[in-house]
């Protein structure tokens, strides 16, 4: 097993968790995006439909 100095580890665990925050607030910007889009949809289609 390896051995890493706890200084070290605890930076490669903040480093590790900055990139997964980053990620995931991208993804629920995307999933933001796309419900929006849903709705604006669905809100067009009602005032088209008679």
């Amino acid at each position: 097993m390896r051995e890493t100095e706890r200084g070290k580890f605890l930076d490669l665990c903040k480093d590790a968790l900055d990139d997964l925050e980053a990620e995931m607030i991208l993804i629920m910007k995307n999933l933001d995006s796309a419900v929006t889009l849903i709705t604006i949809t669905e809100q067009t289609r009602k005032n088209i439909e008679p």
